[in-house]
């Protein structure tokens, strides 16, 4: 993981941490990541390279005239236009005049300007070789002038006979012009074959690479993953619980961590296996964790949820802390929201076309439940006259029955219908809600959970009937009421 900004990036224990900037001997220009750029010397434009240019500036970028006027100064970045752009150190030698194919050394503590290239050298090595003496104008010899004490590559020649012996022969008692030497040619690759392998330079054993230069701080890259892994060489026993590897983020003062977060697996084996979030304060030893199963159970551990809104997006009616459950293929949509102003609390339902369905209003302090449906003609089409008589029939073909819940450990006897018999009658009357219960075995372990259908009577419906069933009724109070006047009037 690389740290961004030119200064002290994030830090991920195991990967090392290359800042903004740092140059690195990379294998070829055949591939260049995208987070760098090849140290060509080459201009690049600040507002495509932001944090290589702040990273360029801590190193006081010099004049770009004086950068390519002196090849000796583009181990530094320049300055470049002085508004758009800067330069990259030439550590490649690609531009005309620079030094190619450098190597890096220390600074020597500052013995060195850092940012200086230097070409390669050897100090010199001077001296003559003189096969006959000379002498000066006031008959001094030549060859006597050099004593062992004198630096240099030459020892002191010998006079008269040589005592030594060169590959068996020994000197000659007299040596006249025919038989001295006076052309002696040498070469050090005789001695040495790594003489003679470069005709340009000095140099020891390396290979060819290409400088490139961290420029992004960014990590982007493709399918790429990481892994923090925790792991056992066979599988613990059924109840045992392990957590994986956990990535944690710190916030730190002076060296001591005040907050942090932490995100890990956790495996009950043969249990449940969860996702785990925690929070924790330092200073207050608070810590809070959220745990989400691989059934989509989300869990917390002081055992309550908190939603916390500080009033962005508050819309017109001054409503705030809305939060919102949709369902995948955003057929239905339901939302809590909070209203400053008149202190109630609102369910609201929404069909896909954003419709309102229902709301239930909660009053702040002590009062009355509100469900508000959608009676109003804007919500409504096809209209037309209802026969009351059809409610009537739907009433009547109800049965009513009493009956205990299998649940009811009072076993108290209610009243009411059967939702499939309902049903059958009038559709609308019921409503179907799944529900997810656990499965245990013969001997109580619990083996998994299932789906199953929860009818529900929809209370609106039935209620419209009934008030049609009113209506019905009152028109025959009417017609009777009307003809009992009439027999008397006979």
């Amino acid at each position: 993981m690389f740290g961004g900004g030119g200064g002290v990036g994030p830090t991920l224990n195991g990967v090392q941490n290359f800042g903004v900037g740092l140059s690195t001997l990379w294998t070829s220009r055949a591939f260049i990541p995208a987070w760098a750029v090849v140290a060509d010397g080459q201009l690049l434009n600040r507002v495509d390279w932001p944090e290589l240019w702040a990273h360029a500036q801590m190193h006081t970028p010099i004049d770009d005239a004086d950068w390519l006027a002196d090849k000796t100064k583009r181990g530094n970045y320049s300055s470049g236009d002085g508004s758009t752009t800067f330069r990259v150190p030439d550590m490649n030698g690609v531009q005309d005049g620079s030094v190619r194919g450098l190597y890096a050394r220390g600074d020597g503590g500052g013995f060195y300007a850092p940012g200086t290239v230097f070409e390669n050298g050897t100090p010199d090595a001077t001296g003559k070789l003189n096969m006959r003496d000379f002498i000066d104008s006031s008959g001094g010899h030549f060859l006597n002038t050099v004593s062992a004490a004198q630096p240099g590559v030459w020892y002191p020649p010998y006079f008269g006979t040589y005592s030594g012996v060169i590959r068996g022969f020994v000197g000659a008692a007299e040596n006249t012009a025919a038989t001295s030497v006076t052309v002696q040619e040498f070469s050090l690759s005789r001695a040495n074959a790594a003489f003679g392998r470069s005709a340009l330079e000095v140099r020891g054993n390396g290979f060819a690479g290409v400088w490139i230069i961290r420029a992004s701080g960014g990590f982007v890259a493709a399918n790429t993953s990481w892994s923090v892994i925790n792991g056992d060489s066979s599988r613990p026993a059924t109840g045992v619980t392990d957590d994986g590897g956990l990535v944690r983020s710190q916030y730190k003062i002076g060296g001591a961590v005040e907050a942090e977060c932490a995100i890990g697996v956790r495996a009950v084996i043969g249990g449940v296996y969860s996702t785990r979030i925690t929070t924790t304060n330092a200073t207050t030893g608070i810590s809070y964790t959220f745990s989400f199963s691989e059934k989509g159970e989300l869990a917390a551990t002081s055992g309550h949820v908190d939603f916390l809104s500080d009033g962005i997006g508050v819309n017109s009616s001054g409503s705030v802390s809305r939060f919102r459950f949709h369902d995948l293929n955003q057929v239905a949509r339901v939302r809590l929201s909070y209203e400053e102003s008149s202190s109630f609390f609102y369910v609201h339902r929404y069909t896909a076309s954003g419709a309102l369905g229902y709301s239930v209003q909660f009053p702040g302090s002590a009062g009355t439940i509100a469900l508000q449906g959608t009676s109003g003609i804007a919500f409504k089409h096809d209209v037309t006259d209802a026969d009351v008589s059809e409610a009537v029939n739907r009433i009547d073909a109800l049965r009513m029955v009493n009956f205990i819940y299998n649940d009811d450990e009072q076993a108290r006897v209610r009243f009411g219908i059967i939702a499939e018999e309902a049903e059958k009658v009038a559709p609308q009357y019921i409503k179907h809600n799944p529900e997810v219960y656990e499965v245990f075995d013969a001997d109580g372990n619990k083996t998994g959970e299932s789906t199953r259908d929860r009818p529900s009577v929809d209370n609106n419906p039935i209620v419209m009937d009934l008030l049609g069933y009113v209506k019905f009724l009152s028109q025959q109070v009417k017609d009777l009421k009307a003809e009992i006047e009439a027999l008397k009037g006979q």
